[in-house]
C-alpha cells in the first residue's frame, strides 16, 4: 500500500500509456435528475426568448455612466472594420462553447485520461451551466428591451434594408449573450481544470489564463464592433463568471475535505486495477472513502 501525492495522478503526456484515470472525487455529487429538468427547463427558455424578441412597452436608447465615452474610444471607425470584429467574436463565442465539451470532456478526459465517466459529469455540468446562462440573458433581453448602439447609424453607414436595421435583433442590447456565455464556458471549463487536474500542475493554470483571456476579448469585439455598450458586455461578464463557478461549485464541486486536515490518498494494486481509498477527517474523527 502506496501514499500518492496529489501530484502523482497528473498525466505524463510524453507517455500516454503510463497516464492515470481521472476519479470522480466520492464527495462530489453527481448530476442529478433535477439537474436535467432545471437544464432542461433553461434551454426551452432560451429558445423561447430568442424567438419571442425584445416586449418591453418601450425601447431604451442610449448608454449609461460611462458608455458613450468608451463607445468613441472602442468603436472601429470603418463599417467594414466593425463587421470583422462581430465575426471574429462569432467564432470566439463557437470556439469558447465547443471548450468544455470537445477539448475538456471528449479529448481530455474521455480519450486521453481514458475516463469517460468523469467526461460525461463533466459535459452533463457544462451544459447545465450554458443553459441557464442562455435563460437568464434570454430573460434579460426581453424585459430590457435595449437599443444596441449601432442603430444610430442605420440608413447611413448601415443600409436601413439589413437584417440588424429591421429586425427586433436592434433591440437586443442588453446584456450582452457573447460575453456571458463565453465567460460562463471559460469558467466551469477553469474550475474543472482546478479541481479535476486535468492537464496537471501549471498547463491547468495556463489553461485558465488562455479561456479567461478569449472571454475578455469576446467581450472588446462586442464594443469595438458596436454591438454593445460596455455595461452590456459588463454585466454579461459578470452573469456568466457567477453562473459558470458558483452552479457546479454549489452543485458539485463543494464537497470534499473539510476544515482542519487534508485527504491522503491511498492506491492499493489489485490485477493492474487501482482501488482509491481516501481518508477525509471530520470533526469528531475520520472517515475512509474507496473507487475502483
Amino acid at each position: 500500500m502506496t501514499t500518492v501525492s496529489k501530484g502523482a495522478l497528473s498525466p505524463d503526456w510524453t507517455n500516454p500509456g503510463k497516464t492515470r484515470h481521472l476519479f470522480w472525487n466520492p464527495l462530489w455529487a453527481r448530476f442529478r435528475f433535477s439537474e436535467w429538468i432545471v437544464a432542461g427547463t433553461s434551454l426551452a427558455t432560451a429558445i423561447t426568448m430568442a424567438a419571442m424578441g425584445p416586449r418591453a412597452p418601450r425601447v431604451r436608447r442610449g448608454g449609461i455612466l460611462f458608455d458613450e465615452s468608451v463607445r468613441d474610444v472602442l468603436r472601429l471607425g470603418r463599417e467594414q472594420d466593425r463587421r470583422i470584429a462581430r465575426d471574429v467574436s462569432d467564432v470566439l463565442l463557437a470556439t469558447m462553447l465547443a471548450t468544455p465539451f470537445m477539448i475538456d470532456s471528449l479529448l481530455v478526459a474521455a480519450w486521453y485520461r481514458r475516463s469517460p465517466a468523469v467526461a460525461k459529469q463533466m459535459a452533463l455540468i457544462s451544459a447545465e451551466v450554458l443553459a441557464v446562462t442562455a435563460a437568464i440573458q434570454g430573460i434579460a433581453t426581453v424585459i430590457a428591451r435595449r437599443e444596441r448602439p449601432y442603430v444610430r447609424i442605420c440608413g447611413n453607414e448601415r443600409p436601413i434594408s439589413t437584417r440588424d436595421c429591421n429586425t427586433f435583433n436592434k433591440e437586443m442590447s442588453f446584456f450582452s449573450g457573447h460575453t456571458a456565455l463565453t465567460f460562463a464556458a471559460a469558467s466551469v471549463s477553469c474550475l474543472q481544470h482546478i479541481k479535476l487536474e486535468l492537464y496537471g500542475g501549471k498547463r491547468d493554470t495556463a489553461h485558465c489564463a488562455a479561456v479567461f483571456t478569449m472571454a475578455g476579448v469576446t467581450g472588446l469585439l462586442r464594443v469595438m464592433g458596436d454591438m454593445h455598450y460596455l455595461s452590456d458586455v459588463a454585466v454579461g461578464a459578470a452573469v456568466g463568471l457567477t453562473v459558470g463557478i458558483a452552479l457546479p461549485w454549489f452543485l458539485h464541486y463543494r464537497g470534499g475535505v473539510r476544515s482542519g486536515g487534508v485527504a491522503s490518498r491511498l492506491l492499493m494494486p489489485i490485477n493492474s486495477r487501482d482501488i482509491t481509498l481516501r481518508i477525509v477527517p471530520g470533526p469528531t474523527g475520520a472517515s475512509a472513502v474507496g473507487t475502483f
